[in-house]
């Protein structure tokens, strides 16, 4: 007895030796090119979501948590640079390296630990965040960072700690 066969389900496709083979009513009946194709749709459905994913802006506050785990391990200004705004990166290029290292020294001293983002506000030039940490002294500081977009990715223009 003959399958019936349906228009809106009939589709056809190539194998890989040219010739036409119909696949009817949803199934495959061995049909490689099918097979192959149907392999590749999930496939290429996979990296399009992976993409999409890895595609996503980062926020100004993720910018902000991986410039401050670099800071942490950073041993002198040139290894975090990347992070700066080129405006900041040219005012340190123009300052006498011992004035840069004596900077670099008093500010990893006094370091806020354990420093979080408590707020984000996002502006027309870049974001502004407010920022909480324990000082030095072991008492609680506040603080702010600000950022800005250059060539679409955040920089950091400028960060302060008060007690």
């Amino acid at each position: 007895m003959e399958r019936p066969s349906f228009a809106w389900f009939t589709l056809h496709c190539y194998s890989l030796r040219g010739k036409r083979a119909p696949v009817s009513g949803g199934h495959h009946e061995g049909n490689l090119a099918m097979k192959r194709l149907s392999a590749f749709l999930v496939v290429a459905t996979f990296i399009g979501a992976m993409l999409q994913v890895s595609a996503q802006p980062q926020s100004a506050t993720e910018f902000f948590k991986a410039y401050w785990a670099a800071y942490a391990k950073a041993k002198s200004f040139q290894d975090i640079a990347s992070f700066y705004a080129k405006d900041v990166v040219d005012a340190v290029a123009k300052t006498p390296p011992d004035q840069n290292k004596k900077m670099w020294d008093e500010a990893k001293k006094s370091d806020p630990k354990d420093v979080k983002v408590v707020k984000e506000t996002v502006t027309a030039t870049g974001a502004r965040l407010e920022l909480s940490g324990i000082g030095a002294q072991g008492k609680p500081v506040t603080g702010t960072a600000q950022l800005v977009k250059e060539g679409g990715a955040w920089k950091l223009a400028a960060a302060f700690f008060m007690p």
